[in-house]
């Protein structure tokens, strides 16, 4: 069975790369405004809604309480400006193990995940998540990250 997505952006291409991306196994409704998305929330059941960050009438991070309380039972997955790939790659294990997880969960991962990707170097992760360097450093103690390092026998 197809599930409902709510994709709430304001960048039209970002909304059409995300529902071209989905659209083969999903149903997709595009919303380019808060006041669309909550529309429809009153109306309609998604079962996942993405919230974007390039809104016309508000941030995503405002906005999610409202929507959380008109779906409660809907997944929320919020789109990182520029990281659309990662925000598809969370979507796409939601699709495979449903859960909602913690947002400390998600951001632990997620912060992970960058710098992996950055070879853990501090200064071109924070600067790819747009924080303080420093706030990078306390949010790798805060969640015990440390780099994996290969043993030698």
């Amino acid at each position: 069975m197809k599930k409902t997505i709510l994709v709430v952006e304001g960048n039209p291409s970002a909304r059409e790369t995300i529902g071209f991306q989905l659209a083969s196994q999903h149903e997709i409704v595009p919303c380019d405004s808060f006041a669309q998305a909550e529309q429809f929330c009153r109306d309609a059941k998604a079962d996942i809604i993405m919230l974007g960050s390039n809104l016309p009438d508000g941030s995503s991070l405002d906005m999610l309480p409202r929507l959380k309380f008109l779906q409660p039972a809907a997944t929320m997955v919020l789109l990182p400006e520029d990281h659309i790939e990662i925000a598809m790659a969370v979507l796409a294990m939601s699709a495979q193990q449903p859960a909602i997880k913690p947002l400390h969960e998600v951001e632990r991962h997620y912060i992970e995940e960058v710098l992996s990707l950055q070879g853990w170097r501090v200064q071109s992760a924070a600067r790819e998540l747009g924080i303080p360097r420093s706030s990078l450093y306390h949010k790798i103690k805060q969640y015990g990250l440390s780099r994996a390092v290969p043993r030698s026998h």
